[in-house]
């Protein structure tokens, strides 16, 4: 699938350079970062992308070769390969001799058509893409609906449009591109970590019948504060302890460390152990046949 970057969703909504980087571009690299970890290399654009207006009175390229604070200058380190090719426009898909449409409520409320023709708009919905916007402008919709002018309605396929690493995640959940275990990982990492976590008894184990749950979990233990855990009846997080019976699950260095357990259900634990703010998942019980051990 191609991803294009919609420049018809900057017009100068942002107020100054430092806003433009916490609120423009970091979404946006929210989203490129998303599906680079897919392997998505190329983000489309147009040649004239850089021109667009940004703030008042400054320009995408004006910011990058002015002075710019520490955060606008790592925004621009970052997106860096955005900066050149490819450009849909060399070598475009929608056809140049005709008009394509979007729909949208006028100042009086009545619904007006707005010509995309030539615009990334277009392009996306030619080449049955993808496009990425920046919210605050016209485009603040997760779909936009376009139809070419030989085309008497619009489309049952709409044209879908990202705006931040979230909404990116969920489309490439949606969408078949990312497996459950690849979704569970980048939606929830922050408290959560899978580096230690057993490829046997992983997130290979989460599937189409327990996934809301791990997800459901997952997201709780993201948002709740530790003591909010601790104090949970839900998660019923306790100490999980070494015997006889218990000690051959887990290696020496990690029961050295201390292993925890959570609940997903009644019957899935998760253990791991805490360091910090941080849960570095070991191994999913499915049964609770292990958490009855130890």
């Amino acid at each position: 699938m191609d991803y294009i970057l919609n420049e018809q969703s900057l017009k100068g909504q942002f107020a100054n350079s430092d806003n433009f980087a916490t609120d423009g571009m970091k979404p946006l690299l929210g989203v490129i970062t998303t599906l680079s970890s897919i392997g998505v290399s190329d983000i489309l654009k147009n040649q004239k992308f850089f021109n667009s207006e940004v703030a008042p009175g400054k320009k995408w390229h004006e910011l990058m070769q002015g002075r710019m604070s520490d955060t606008v200058r790592a925004m621009c380190s970052l997106l860096s390969k955005m900066q050149g090719q490819p450009y849909w426009d060399l070598t475009p898909c929608q056809d140049l001799n005709k008009r394509y449409y979007i729909q949208r409520a006028g100042d009086d409320g009545a619904i007006v058509e707005i010509d995309v023709a030539q615009t990334g708009v277009a392009e996306a919905f030619a080449r049955k893409g993808c496009m990425i916007s920046f919210k605050g402008g016209d485009y603040d919709n997760n779909k936009e609906y376009v139809r070419c002018e030989d085309e008497l309605q619009y489309g049952e396929n709409p044209v879908m449009n990202l705006h931040d690493k979230e909404e990116t995640e969920q489309f490439l959940f949606d969408s078949g591109q990312i497996n459950f275990q690849h979704y569970i990982k980048s939606r929830f990492c922050g408290k959560l970590i899978y580096d230690e976590l057993s490829t046997d008894y992983g997130l290979n184990l989460v599937n189409k019948n327990n996934f809301r749950e791990f997800f459901n979990s997952f997201r709780d233990f993201e948002d709740y504060t530790w003591q909010q855990i601790i104090t949970s009846e839900g998660f019923d997080y306790k100490e999980f302890h070494r015997n006889k019976q218990t000690r051959a699950y887990f290696t020496q260095e990690q029961w050295n460390k201390g292993i925890y357990k959570f609940r997903i259900t009644q019957e899935i634990r998760c253990f791991g152990h805490r360091n910090g703010e941080k849960f570095h998942l070991y191994r999913i019980d499915l049964d609770h046949i292990l958490s009855d051990k130890g």
